[in-house]
């Protein structure tokens, strides 16, 4: 059985732009995991974007598979690479809850890199979700949606850093949560 222990963890206290996590070495495999909330003016929040070893290494190519489901709609959205980004290590993965959602609904995401340190492309699992609402003080009106991504960072550095940061302009606001675990063989 796989050992998981904590090597940092960020509970914001003020609204920030940008968490990241650095020194990632010693482990076969990565967990994060975040309950965000943004400060972007609508209920579903913004995609969170992850940069992969934003210390310089940017040449790797980025892909991912994308699948959801809600109580009114599920879908696919593939994209093979991110075009005129492609040099970017980086990927997009839906999970915090906005602004215009009440205040105590937070989009919740895990997402596992496995064998993170080999010299092989990285295969990136992630799922995140967004609880449904049913709330007369929302102006739009959101189902519980989930969402589950397959990415693949076409890169063979390890990965050492990872950040994360809205798509958008907006923040992630005061009581997010960032968590990162390392696994131990077992």
């Amino acid at each position: 059985m796989p050992t998981y222990k904590l090597i940092q963890r960020q509970q914001l206290t003020s609204p920030t732009t940008v968490v990241t996590f650095n020194n990632l070495s010693g482990y076969t495999d990565l967990i994060v995991k975040i309950v965000a909330r943004d400060t972007r003016t609508n209920s579903s929040g913004d995609d969170i974007i992850f940069w992969l070893n934003s210390d310089g290494t940017t040449t790797g190519k980025y892909g991912y598979h994308a699948y959801f489901n809600s109580s009114t709609s599920s879908g696919t959205n593939i994209q093979p690479d991110f075009g005129t980004n492609i040099n970017y290590g980086f990927m997009g993965v839906a999970a915090s809850a906005g602004n215009s959602s009440p205040s105590t609904l937070f989009g919740s995401m895990e997402v596992h890199f496995p064998n993170y340190a080999t010299s092989a492309y990285k295969v990136i699992g992630a799922k995140s979700e967004l609880p449904g609402l049913n709330d007369t003080t929302v102006s739009t009106a959101q189902s519980g949606t989930q969402w589950w991504w397959a990415n693949q960072w076409q890169d063979t550095a390890a990965i050492s850093s990872i950040k994360m940061q809205n798509g958008t302009t907006s923040d992630f606001v005061a009581g997010s949560s960032f968590s990162i675990y390392g696994i131990l063989k077992a």
